[in-house]
């Protein structure tokens, strides 16, 4: 609701309101993103063959008769030849889409980055997660060799090996 005197939307209304009109402009936005989708991918639970794909991963939608809905179109535990085998299989989707007119730019790239910053393909490598502090607080993840994943030689208080998964979407947190 708009302030009597100034006409403008205030504080929390205001930010519902911005939450609202992101959520209408993001092309394929549904109800399940908030109701019967827990792993928020667009295919609501009850129908959704792969429960829990990562955030960012490009998913067979249920309109596909071949393929499962909710199952991703390059699973990053695939058995990838290499890391860049699975960023090409994905820049290939990202890209048919983005031409489809079903991702938008800032979708594809962020699609990319995810992808380019896991340990898909590449099992020599894991996710260092590294904090400045013994606080808990945000720490930094990277793809790097296991070995090289030690507090001491990255000049960090604390540095811990997440294993494999992307470092897109920071999961150090804590």
């Amino acid at each position: 609701m708009a302030h009597p005197s100034t006409g403008r939307v205030r504080g929390p209304r205001l930010v519902a309101l911005l939450a609202l009109s992101l959520v209408a402009a993001a092309p394929g936005t549904t109800l399940g993103y908030w109701v019967g989708d827990q792993d928020v991918d667009g295919v609501l639970d009850d129908a959704d063959q792969c429960p829990g794909t990562p955030a960012l991963d490009l998913i067979y939608k249920s309109g596909d008769l071949v393929n499962p809905p909710g199952c991703s179109v390059c699973p990053c535990g695939a058995p990838w030849p290499s890391h860049d085998a699975y960023v090409s299989c994905v820049t290939a989707e990202a890209d048919r889409r983005y031409l489809a007119g079903t991702l938008s730019s800032d979708q594809r790239t962020a699609v990319l980055l995810h992808a380019q910053n896991s340990t898909c393909g590449n099992p020599t490598v894991i996710r260092c997660c590294t904090w400045k502090s013994t606080k808990p607080g945000l720490g930094s993840c990277t793809v790097m060799a296991p070995t090289n994943c030690v507090a001491r030689r990255l000049r960090v208080k604390r540095a811990a090996n997440w294993g494999s998964g992307f470092c897109y979407y920071n999961p150090c947190n804590g």
